[in-house]
């Protein structure tokens, strides 16, 4: 079975979360849940079930093919993760429901049952900012943390791992942190100090935590990239402006001497002569009248 919780209100994805849930936010015109769904399902994971929280109707009305579980009370990761335990069996695939990713899952899946593990994760050799972290001495992971120090630990987590049921029984173990909410991470500490077996492979592929509108934008631009495209425009559009490195939803209307550079289009827009959109995010529906120029993917305009 497959696991991907997305019951988060999304806070840092504000304003795009405030009326469409992170899980929907489209890249290259597809939900970001769809593609986490494709990555399990090409290896083999067919019964699927999404833990829906903020916006959770949205989810269930959009993704198809897949079983919904509700977390009432929004408490942290490990809470929302404890919701499953009477519907998995003994090992479960579990992706972060906003982890873009774009890696190899056969090694994982292959290490895991070759050692028997009791959790097994994917790690990434980057340092991400906001990310847990694990610690390895002699190869094996000694500490885990949550919010650690910049720069601290020697891999980053990638959001995907093969859990059996002793998480269960972990994430039953442990306290609030200083935040109010159950940690994951706390969990995966227990089952290292508790000296179980533990694995881990190193990325093969891409990934990226999109949690922020600059992540958003970032992963549809990287998406052109790697598929040799100068552009994406969607179905039932008119185009008469230019369009450059941008993805355009559907039903877009872009007029004449208008010119869209590093964006991401939302479905429904339209955009009016004269006028220039740069490394911004037009959500659904909008009518751009003037300049929406943002002065870099990491300092965004968004209407």
């Amino acid at each position: 079975m497959g696991v991907i919780p997305a019951a988060g209100f999304g806070e840092r994805m504000l304003p795009l979360t405030g009326d469409t849930p992170k899980a929907l936010l489209p890249i290259l015109n597809k939900p970001l849940m769809s593609y986490t769904i494709e990555r399990m399902q090409d290896i083999g994971v067919e019964d699927i079930l999404v833990i829906t929280g903020h916006l959770g109707e949205q989810i269930e009305r959009e993704i198809r093919g897949v079983k919904f579980i509700r977390q009432r009370k929004i408490e942290g990761a490990a809470k929302a993760i404890k919701l499953v335990e009477k519907y998995v069996g003994e090992d479960f695939l579990l992706i972060w429901g906003d982890n873009f990713f774009q890696g190899d899952l056969s090694r994982l899946f292959s290490t895991h049952f070759e050692r028997r593990a009791d959790v097994s994760f994917i790690l990434d050799e980057r340092k991400i900012k906001k990310s847990a972290v694990a610690f390895i001495e002699n190869g094996k992971i000694t500490r885990i943390e949550e919010r650690p120090k910049e720069g601290a630990g020697d891999a980053t987590f990638a959001g995907v791992y093969i859990l059996t049921r002793v998480i269960f029984d972990a994430i039953g173990r442990i306290t609030k942190s200083e935040t109010g909410e159950y940690e994951f991470a706390d969990a995966l500490q227990l089952i290292v100090d508790r000296g179980l077996r533990v694995s881990y492979v190193w990325l093969d592929g891409w990934r990226m935590n999109v949690t922020t509108p600059s992540d958003l934008l970032k992963a549809n631009l990287r998406m052109i990239k790697e598929r040799k495209m100068k552009y994406l425009v969607g179905e039932k559009c008119k185009i008469k402006g230019e369009v450059e490195t941008s993805v355009i939803g559907n039903k877009v209307t872009v007029n004449y001497g208008s010119r869209i550079t590093n964006s991401l289009i939302m479905d429904g827009v339209e955009v009016k002569e004269n006028v220039k959109v740069q490394n911004a995010i037009i959500r659904k529906g909008r009518n751009v009248e003037k300049d929406c120029i943002g002065r870099s993917l990491e300092k965004l305009f968004i209407l």
